[in-house]
């Protein structure tokens, strides 16, 4: 019952960087009682190989209401040694604290994958001085 709705993050970044994502999220209906919800975006290379990540609720599910509309705000900090080139910025969501995930699914309601691929982002070194 969660639609991301839209996002924005940087097209380019140098390393050590600390980049803002932001995703709007709304919510189509309630979450089972009980559960809690976190949302995650993650820094990727080619392999899939997690390189930074952002975690956190936004706000407790408990409050969440049919209709809401959503503002997060992740930071991610590319880390220092990466080398120049294109990653893969990711978000998805998972159930707190057990760290079960929420698969994404398409219009029909049947799971695709464990998240959704947001853009990509390249990375520079900086120019050495």
């Amino acid at each position: 019952n969660v639609v991301f709705a839209a996002y924005t993050a940087p097209e380019a970044a140098n390393v050590g960087d600390k980049i803002e994502v932001w995703l709007a999220w709304w919510l189509r209906g309630l979450p089972p009682a009980g559960m809690d919800y976190h949302f995650t975006v993650q820094l990727l290379d080619e392999t899939h190989a997690l390189l930074a990540q952002d975690d956190h609720a936004g706000f407790p599910s408990d409050y969440w209401q049919t209709g809401d509309l959503v503002l997060s705000c992740f930071v991610i900090e590319i880390p220092p040694d990466l080398p120049t080139d294109t990653y893969r910025l990711r978000a998805g969501m998972y159930s707190y604290p057990d760290i079960a995930v929420v698969p994404a699914v398409d219009p029909a309601g049947s799971p695709i994958d464990d998240g959704i691929t947001l853009t990509t982002i390249v990375v520079h070194s900086p120019p050495s001085p």
